[in-house]
């Protein structure tokens, strides 16, 4: 065994703790003095809530007011304890056959003081790696490489006050507490992912040297990821037909501003596959001069939830990518073009094209606000106004799974039945040559032009009139009117009422200092105060919807100049420079909220072209490498 076995083991134990100051504002005692539950809404069930919002605050008054009539300042203690276990073996069975094995075990833990109840989350994170690589000599010009790898994680993030805490928010407040954190949470992620590769290798004709191998992957992602479930409470001053003192007040009062709530498969069994296969040649075509060459072949299969809680809606794909690569050593011997080369074996010139295709990541589907979780008939998301139900804004809604929802709802994700991987066509140019004192300088062009990118792109908004002519309203009882305004089932709505006050007098649009008279509505009209939004809506079972779709693209452009300097063989410098334009119409597929591109309409292609979110016009690096001896 002796100089055939290797083998390390390692371990790093780290336990971080520490205070932050952390502002919030918190109810003062004239807001707690508010009346309570004056909207024909004071049960017993409802006064039970309102007290547990209260007891939150745990008595907390404002000591900050130099900063705001409301901030609490406190330092809270974060505890962030992190694991690490590394191990590897080399064993050298003969001259023919090697084998490596690798071993790796990590974990962190994060936490923090939750002094107001319901506000912190706890992580538990979790991940093992094991690897293992096989190398054998099939001649005297082939070699073989058999490579598995595992890899097993567990992301669990809870609520630290439980999970079944409600989500609440406060809209005008500057520091508002976050009671229940993300609507997201809690997510518990356990993953296991399997890598098979096998290359071969070997040359050809003593110029060509030749490559072809697979990768296959087979992941494993048992996932609970709520969506809402806990309901989200959002209180604002301006809201049931009224304008409270302030978002404290509307809470005292019972008002609810805005209410969501998933329901539906939170817990999923994926099943995710993938096959690739790929042929390389470099071809060294002259002593200066090398071709590569490659093809690759890709199948990316869409995810498999294995006791169909849902449908992924789309179908996997394959992908033929080529590749195209070359380099150069200039070696003639020119007056004129020595000065740009330096002189023969000084420059090089090289330069790349190929095609590559990213990944749909699972995640893709289960974003907050756009998660397939919620989809009828397995599932439901709701999202209503203006509700004096504080307990139960819902007024008493059962969800039963496989039977559609008796009342109109909203969430739904859509995916592409065509929707496909994500590619990019990219090119480089690279001219390199060697200066005196061991300097060289390195300019390059490099260009990415990327297609089929996600978006998240709205759907079964209103129609407008003013652009698709009448629109009709459906006859569907989720049309139905609510008390004292007219059935609009069949009618046909026509235009807009610029009138900013058209509409005033209906139930729930009171008059107020800019509108101070009722203004009457016609049947076929709709206004700022009565927009009408669900009556012109295509489909009247859904609110705004989304679709995922291969709906945009990207455009990348750099100049990079790099100067690198040998002061000695353990001193090295290197100074580089990079412009570059990125173009898009859609930045980031995996967040749907206020300021993202995936909140633009559905046409956003058409006119979103503008900087990416990501682009760095200029981008300056210095590395000074140094060995101390």
């Amino acid at each position: 065994m002796k100089d055939r076995l290797f083998g390390f083991v390692s371990g790093e134990r780290n336990a971080p703790t520490g205070q932050l100051v952390s502002r919030r504002d918190v109810p003062s005692a004239s807001d707690l003095a508010f009346p309570r539950l004056t909207l024909n809404n004071d049960t017993p069930a409802s006064r039970a809530f309102l007290d547990n919002l209260v007891a939150r605050f745990g008595g907390l008054t404002p000591n900050r007011t130099d900063l705001g009539p409301r901030v609490y300042e406190t330092n809270i203690s974060i505890i962030q304890p992190d694991k690490d276990v590394t191990g590897r073996a080399d064993y050298e069975i003969n001259a023919a056959h090697h084998l490596t094995t690798r071993y790796q075990y990590s974990s962190q833990v994060r936490t923090a003081t939750d002094y107001i109840i319901g506000e912190q989350a706890f992580q538990n994170h979790h991940q093992r790696n094991y690897g293992a690589m096989y190398t054998h000599v099939l001649g005297s010009n082939v070699v073989g490489e058999l490579r598995y790898g595992l890899g097993l994680r567990k992301t669990h993030v809870d609520i630290l006050a439980g999970d079944d805490t409600p989500i609440v928010r406060f809209t005008n407040l500057t520091r508002t507490p976050i009671i229940g954190n993300a609507g997201n949470f809690p997510i518990h992620r356990d993953q296991r992912d399997q890598q098979f590769v096998y290359n071969l290798s070997g040359l050809l004709f003593t110029n060509h040297a030749l490559k072809a191998g697979t990768d296959i992957r087979r992941q494993s992602l048992d996932d609970l990821a709520d969506n809402f479930s806990r309901g989200f409470w959002t209180f604002r001053a301006a809201s049931c037909g009224q304008t409270f003192a302030n978002d404290f007040a509307a809470m005292m009062a019972g008002c609810v501003r805005n209410f969501q709530k998933g329901y539906g498969n939170f817990f999923l069994e994926n099943r995710i596959n993938e096959e690739n296969f790929y042929l390389q040649d470099d071809w060294h075509i002259f002593s200066n001069t090398t071709l590569n060459l490659g093809l690759r072949y890709e199948y990316a299969d869409a995810p498999k939830e294995i006791k169909h809680r849902v449908d992924y809606q789309y179908k996997g794909s394959g992908y033929l990518d080529p590749r195209l690569g070359f380099a150069h050593t200039v070696g003639l011997d020119n007056r004129f073009l020595n000065l740009l080369t330096g002189g023969p074996d000084q420059a090089v010139v090289r330069g790349g094209w190929g095609r590559f295709h990213g990944r749909v990541f699972q995640s893709i589907f289960s974003q907050g606000g756009a998660n397939l979780r919620n989809n009828p008939p397995n599932g439901a998301s709701l999202n209503i106004l203006d509700l004096t139900n504080l307990s139960d804004p819902t007024n008493g809604f059962v969800f039963t799974p496989g039977v559609p929802p008796s009342i109109r709802v909203g969430g739904l994700l859509f995916v592409d039945s065509n929707l496909k991987m994500p590619s990019t066509n990219q090119w480089n140019i690279t001219f390199e040559r060697t200066f005196l004192l061991n300097s060289s300088l390195r300019l390059s062009y490099v260009s990415k032009r990327s297609k089929d990118l996600l978006r998240y792109v709205p759907d079964n908004l209103p129609l407008d009139p003013r652009i698709v002519g009448p629109v009709t309203v459906a006859d569907h009882p989720f049309n139905a009117p609510a008390p004292g305004f007219p059935d609009l089932r069949g009618k046909q709505i026509t235009k807009f009422n610029p009138d900013p006050c058209a509409g005033t007098g209906l139930p729930g649009v009171a008059t107020n200092a800019a509108c101070p008279v009722p203004v009457p509505l016609a049947d076929n009209e709709f206004s700022f105060r009565v927009p009408r939004y669900n009556e012109r809506r295509p489909d009247p079972r859904y609110t705004t919807n989304l679709r995922v779709m291969n709906d945009a693209e990207s455009d990348y452009r750099a100049v990079e100049l790099e100067w690198a300097k040998h002061f000695s063989a353990n001193l090295h410098f290197q100074l580089s420079y990079t412009y570059s334009r990125y173009y898009d119409n859609n930045s980031e597929a995996t967040f749907v909220g206020a300021g993202d591109s995936n909140g633009q309409g559905p046409n956003a292609k058409q006119y979103a072209w503008a900087h990416s979110r990501f682009a760095t016009p200029h981008h300056v690096v210095r590395h000074i490498r140094a060995a101390v001896l």
